[in-house]
This record gives structure tokens, C-alpha cells and sequence, in this order.
């Protein structure tokens, strides 16, 4: 008995996905924009002996992922945006598992997490993005399993976590982008 379980997503068009928050006040302001996965593939072979498992996603257009925070304030201000997972591809519990991500030569991928805050006193601005592209695949210690994380660019990729207190571009920003994984099994 085998399973195969299939994901493909193929965009030749514009995806936007987008959070965006603004706080104004003539206090405290404070405004927060999250995504936990903005973009999230995964697919199991059910831990059957034989299965496949594979995700495959192919950008020839244009792929923008946008968090924007701002926050404007009277004596005080803050604003945080973040990205947990831009894109997450798992293929897991298969004897073949696969991850793959394509961007063409035509494609663009655009990453960003920018929090801005004014405010006459004291402003914060935080932007993090923590896995701009997340690929997993694990045969989770099936008898010859194979496990190919794959990301191919021929195009452009842009990760831009920015951050700005009171219109400084002085406040943290960070970004641990490309995680392909593969479980260790020594």
C-alpha cells in the first residue's frame, strides 16, 4: 500500500498578501502588523512505506508579501511588524518527500516587514522576519527515504525588513530568510 499526497501552486499573475496597521493618537500609539505564514504548503505520505510527499510552488509573476505598522503619537509611540513565515513548504511522513520552490526569470519575490513611529517624545519601531522561506521535507525515518528541500532562483528575490523611530532609520530590524531543512540523523 503507498499514498502520494500532491501540492502545487503555480502563480503567473501578482499575489499580494498584505497586513497592515496604523495607530494615530494624541497619546500613546501603538500598531502592530502579523502574518504567522503568508503563504504555507505542506503534504504527508501518511507514513506509509513507498508514499510521496511533495510541494512544489513555481512563481513566474510577481509575489509580494507586506507587512506595514505605523504609528503616530502625542508624547509616545510604537509600532511592530512581523513576519513569521513568508512561505513554509513541508513534505513529511513519505519515503519521498519533496520541497520545492521556483522562482523563474521573469518572477520577483518581495519580502517585507516595515514599522515606522513618530511621536514628540520617545518612538519604537520594530521589524523582524523570521523565515523568509521555510522548506522542510522528512521521511521522519521511513526505510530509504529520500528528502529533497529544492529552491531555484532565477529571478528576484527582495527581503526588506526595515525599521524607523520618529523617522530615524535607527531602531532594530532582522531577518533569518532562506531555512531549507532536512532532519539530521546521525
Amino acid at each position: 500500500e503507498s499514498f502520494n499526497s500532491t501540492w502545487t501552486y503555480t502563480n503567473t499573475g501578482t499575489i499580494d498578501v498584505r497586513a497592515q496597521a496604523q495607530a494615530v493618537a494624541a497619546g500613546f500609539a501603538m500598531a502592530k502588523a502579523h502574518v504567522d505564514s503568508a503563504i504555507s504548503q505542506s503534504a504527508s505520505g501518511a507514513g506509509l512505506g513507498g508514499s510521496v510527499a511533495s510541494v512544489t510552488l513555481t512563481n513566474s509573476g510577481t509575489l509580494n508579501i507586506h507587512e506595514i505598522a505605523s504609528a503616530v503619537g502625542g508624547p509616545t509611540a510604537a509600532a511592530f511588524a512581523s513576519i513569521d513565515n513568508g512561505i513554509q513548504q513541508s513534505a513529511f511522513d513519505a519515503t519521498v518527500t519533496n520541497a520545492t520552490l521556483t522562482n523563474s526569470s521573469t518572477g520577483t519575490i518581495d519580502i517585507v516587514a516595515h514599522a515606522v513611529a513618530h511621536a514628540t517624545g520617545a518612538a519604537s519601531a520594530s521589524a523582524t522576519v523570521s523565515a523568509c522561506i521555510s522548506q522542510t521535507a522528512d521521511g521522519s525515518d521511513l526505510a530509504a527515504s529520500s528528502e529533497t528541500p529544492t529552491l531555484t532562483n532565477d529571478g528576484t528575490i527582495n527581503i526588506h525588513p526595515a525599521a524607523t523611530p520618529g523617522g530615524r532609520p535607527t531602531a532594530p530590524a532582522a531577518a533569518a530568510c532562506i531555512r531549507p531543512s532536512t532532519p539530521d540523523r546521525r
